[in-house]
């Protein structure tokens, strides 16, 4: 039995740039992401994705390349990620806590022609690209001096003129990321991820979750992890949206997800204990979440969790 006869919800060939393209035509008005007290529509995410796009075949990349992306938590890196996937450019999505040779090397082995910085990450990144010399750098934030590298304004890159739709140069089984597993069992490795692939694992995440139209997802989770991947592209394809916060907190968890009026959170490893531990308060139960999905979660935590919050999970 092939892929396609176990999974049919595989077999629609647009690509995720496509999707984009089309709720920008469909439902330009419907919110995809509130971050910071500021909504992002469909309209207005696709012209983003456009111009950053074009910026970027502007900057000679090819779609043989590959770019590497070292941001935090953003609106500005959902932008630079469908970028990527319109032009059908293969990205790394870099774990922005590593540093030293552990940063050094999957640089080193992924050899992306533009690597995508915030300043924040400026102490671990700026010795190896000084070394390294990647053809071009998109900094955001103030410059700074890398020699026989050409540095580009993150700002540049947003504010670019055209907002057209690029010339799409992917395809549905086009190699568009490598994710980089831990290496805690050695050096790490190169996992090569499709259009497909990715539209997959989003569809996955959408039947566990038991998604409704109207729904909001509270996205703490770092948009480099698989796990931020996933919702990123299916608010793409669910009448849904996303409450994106910078960082995970314990202490501002449940206030995000009043705020949001959220209706589903993501957990991961220990963050439901985490949460869990937080003296008990007498709104634990006054929430909108109607759904906790994820992985890691013992089932002392799952009762505990479930009673207290009054959350399915």
């Amino acid at each position: 039995m092939s892929f396609n006869d176990r999974f049919p919800w595989g077999n629609d060939d647009r690509t995720i740039g496509q999707l984009l393209t089309d709720r920008a035509r469909t439902t330009p008005g419907f919110v995809y992401c509130r971050f910071d007290g500021k909504a992002i529509d469909f309209a207005e995410l696709n012209q983003r994705v456009n111009r950053y796009a074009n910026a970027l075949v502007a900057a000679g990349v090819g779609p043989d390349d590959r770019v590497a992306i070292m941001l935090p938590n953003h609106p500005d890196y959902v932008v630079a990620f469908l970028a990527l996937l319109k032009l059908g450019v293969c990205q790394i999505p870099v774990n922005v806590h590593l540093k030293g040779e552990g940063l050094a090397y999957l640089l080193r082995h992924a050899t992306p022609r533009v690597v995508i910085v915030d300043e924040l990450f400026a102490e671990q990144a700026l010795p190896i690209l000084k070394a390294q010399k990647p053809p071009v750098v998109v900094w955001r934030g103030a410059l700074p001096d890398l020699p026989a590298s050409r540095v580009i304004p993150f700002a540049d890159m947003t504010g670019h003129a055209d907002p057209a739709e690029p010339r799409f140069a992917g395809g549905p089984d086009k190699m568009v990321s490598i994710m980089y597993t831990s290496g805690t069992t050695g050096l790490p490795k190169g996992v090569m991820v499709t259009d497909r692939m990715l539209r997959v694992s989003a569809r996955a995440s959408c039947r566990l979750a038991e998604i409704r139209p109207g729904d909001v997802f509270h996205v703490w989770e770092p948009l480099y992890h698989i796990g931020g991947v996933e919702v990123m592209i299916l608010a793409l394809m669910e009448e849904l949206t996303l409450g994106m916060v910078e960082r995970f907190s314990v202490s501002q968890f449940w206030r995000q997800v009043r705020e949001f009026k959220a209706t589903h959170i993501h957990f991961l490893g220990g963050v439901l204990a985490m949460l869990l531990k937080e003296a008990p308060r007498p709104d634990d139960r006054d929430n909108t979440v109607r759904v906790a999905w994820g992985g890691g979660c013992p089932l002392q935590v799952w009762r505990a969790f479930e009673e207290r919050f009054d959350v399915q999970i």
